[in-house]
């Protein structure tokens, strides 16, 4: 079977046959557009939110591999959102990768004690996101969510 170089890159994580669904959670919609067009090039299928609100209610539907999440969202914050998710312990639960210009110490080791699988700050190379989101959904799909 033939494969296309970002799919051998990539994997089954990024393929568009394994229905990979991005849920990019970020109030400003420049950097929407360019998560959005960086993962889609890479074969996800994205839907951007600009408020935990409706954060929260895309992910009930529980058909997103990986959430990357802003910690300075307008109502409630990142880190609130992220406890929230973690707090359902659903079936199927995302990969959470922080994509935020919050780069504290603290800020960082707080992302990490609620949850998130990764902890990226703005700005960022693209390919190192990529291979972030890649690595955050292997190992999420691994050892589950903590």
């Amino acid at each position: 079977m033939a494969h296309r170089p970002d799919e051998l890159f990539f994997g089954r994580f990024f393929a568009r046959d394994g229905g990979r669904r991005a849920l990019i959670v970020d109030d400003d919609e420049t950097t929407q557009v360019v998560l959005s067009t960086l993962l889609e090039a890479a074969d996800f299928c994205c839907d951007c939110v600009s408020n935990s609100t409706e954060a929260l209610a895309a992910l009930a539907s529980g058909n997103h591999s990986l959430v990357l999440l802003d910690v300075g969202l307008p109502d409630i914050d990142g880190f609130r959102v992220l406890k929230a998710l973690r707090a359902r312990r659903s079936a199927h639960s995302p990969a959470v990768v922080m994509v935020t210009a919050v780069q504290g110490e603290d800020d960082i080791i707080r992302g990490f004690g609620l949850g998130a699988d990764d902890y990226v700050t703005k700005p960022f190379k693209p390919s190192e996101l990529l291979n972030r989101c890649e690595n955050a959904i292997r190992n999420h799909e691994l050892w589950g969510s903590t």
